[in-house]
């Protein structure tokens, strides 16, 4: 659906991954818990810089973006609102 109403739309879909997702679990010298650099907040942020980046490429400074997602995505989708 997404992509015949982009489609539509005229629309940009960018897919973003969670950073450490699903094979890249960094293991940093020195530190217990590399995993504690993975939260919903660093999420939450690294997509901000997504969209700003997408924003600046594209000269689309007053563009629209829709965030959405399922299960975890969706949570994501919403706190980004």
């Amino acid at each position: 659906l997404m992509w015949e109403v982009g489609r539509r739309k005229g629309a940009l879909l960018v897919f973003a991954e969670h950073r450490y997702e699903p094979l890249s679990h960094p293991c940093l010298q020195g530190l217990d818990n590399c995993m504690g650099y993975c939260t919903t907040a660093q999420a939450l942020a690294d997509y901000a810089a997504v969209v700003r980046a997408v924003k600046d490429k594209f000269s689309a400074e007053t563009s629209p973006v829709v965030a959405f997602g399922g299960s975890y995505g969706g949570m994501l989708s919403g706190w980004f609102r």
